[in-house]
């Protein structure tokens, strides 16, 4: 089942300008998903990098989420935003990114440099730590990083 939450006042509040800021945002979106299953989220932000909007574009199995890159860039076009980051989550705890986390980071990079799009992280969460591609300097693309 896949969820559109509006504009959450309290979540547009954030500023983002690191990867820690971006996974409290993560995080507080996430409380609304079971925690039993990977789920991938969709956050835009105003060109002032203040949080949007979010939607919940996949949910998956216990170890995996199936990610359509054309379903991902027709939401931000529908929400006229040009910034956005990702994150999913992995049920094991463990947030190190699997080959085919790093294979989706980097179409969805690629993408966003044909379309003209910021894409400015893909976090991956577990309940008490994070992985950051941009912090990890794990890019394989040109991108404006936090």
């Amino acid at each position: 089942m896949h969820y559109q939450f509006l504009k959450d006042k309290e979540l547009s509040k954030h500023k983002v300008s690191d990867p820690e800021t971006l996974a409290i945002i993560f995080k507080k979106i996430m409380l609304k998903e079971s925690r039993d299953q990977e789920h991938f989220i969709l956050v835009g932000f105003t060109s002032q990098n203040f949080f949007y909007r979010h939607h919940c574009l996949f949910s998956g199995g216990i170890d995996s989420s199936i990610v359509e890159i054309p379903i991902l860039f027709r939401r931000l076009l529908s929400w006229q935003v040009i910034k956005f980051a990702v994150a999913h989550n992995h049920p094991s705890e463990e947030v190190k990114p699997s080959d085919e986390d790093k294979k989706t980071n980097a179409k969805i990079g690629e993408a966003s440099n044909i379309l003209g799009f910021d894409f400015l992280d893909h976090l991956i969460l577990g309940d008490k730590k994070f992985y950051s591609f941009s912090a990890n300097k794990t890019y394989s693309f040109k991108s404006k990083k936090l």
